[in-house]
């Protein structure tokens, strides 16, 4: 298994949401799953990319924390509330199946730049 985390805080706006939709674009998540920009959209019509999103609350509220699932591979992009990745993290179990315990929300959202590893 191997864990990499980017911590660097973006100031371009990355990540679009409108409430209920969350946009990001492909240029973003591809290279955290090891794909080209243009694989994305057939990939996730397929069902073979899925996501799950959560939202911050209290102090939290207005973040994002993102994941995508693909093969054996879970990359998760955390969001400020502008817009900006905060975070991202890609962890590969490479020829082993991706735990199913790592597909379901966690109960906290990491602080920004935090190195703490997901729960």
């Amino acid at each position: 298994m191997t864990t990499n985390h980017d911590d660097k805080v973006d100031s371009a706006v990355a990540i679009e949401t409108d409430g209920t939709t969350v946009t990001v674009d492909a240029h973003e998540l591809a290279p955290l799953l090891g794909i080209g920009p243009y694989e994305v959209p057939d990939l996730m019509r397929n069902g073979e990319i899925t996501c799950l999103c959560e939202m911050g609350a209290g102090e939290d509220e207005g973040t994002l924390r993102i994941f995508f699932f693909y093969r054996s591979k879970r990359a998760r992009i955390i969001v400020g509330p502008v817009g900006a990745i905060q975070a991202r993290t890609v962890i590969d179990f490479g020829d082993r199946p991706l735990p199913q315990g790592l597909r379901r929300p966690s109960d906290r959202l990491p602080k920004a730049g935090s190195k703490n590893s997901d729960s």
